[in-house]
């Protein structure tokens, strides 16, 4: 039997991985990508990782909202749900990955390795 947070947890599942709201997240990590680099800390990292958290934040609170529930109630749940169930455990990892500072520095400096890698090539065959 479906219990209110199954059905939550699949749904807010749903909605976070929406192709266009992955598209708006993808948009976001590409354009403010381009400050971060390996080693290097900035001010203006906390204040982009800030915006990033608050898109999924945001996302997930007005879902619940339309399910009359705040999201201290879900996560008290979700953590008494995850000590019965371990795939409850992989939605909390991927909300604390969103949380996880290093880890959202690590992920915007892959993106932007990424996003250059297209550039050198074609610098490389401009230079033939």
């Amino acid at each position: 039997m479906m219990t209110d947070l199954d059905k939550w947890l699949s749904e807010l599942l749903t909605a976070l991985t929406e192709e266009k709201f992955l598209d708006f997240i993808d948009s976001f990590t590409e354009k403010n990508c381009v400050t971060f680099d390996v080693g290097e800390q900035r001010i203006e990292h906390t204040d982009i990782h800030k915006q990033y958290k608050r898109l999924f934040e945001s996302r997930m609170e007005s879902y619940l909202r339309k399910q009359s529930c705040s999201m201290e109630a879900f996560v008290q749940l979700l953590q008494e749900r995850v000590k019965q169930d371990e795939s409850c455990g992989e939605f909390l990892n991927i909300l604390l990955a969103v949380d996880d500072y290093v880890f959202f520095c690590n992920m915007m400096i892959k993106i932007k390795s990424e996003l250059e890698e297209p550039n050198e090539v074609n610098d490389d065959e401009m230079n033939q």
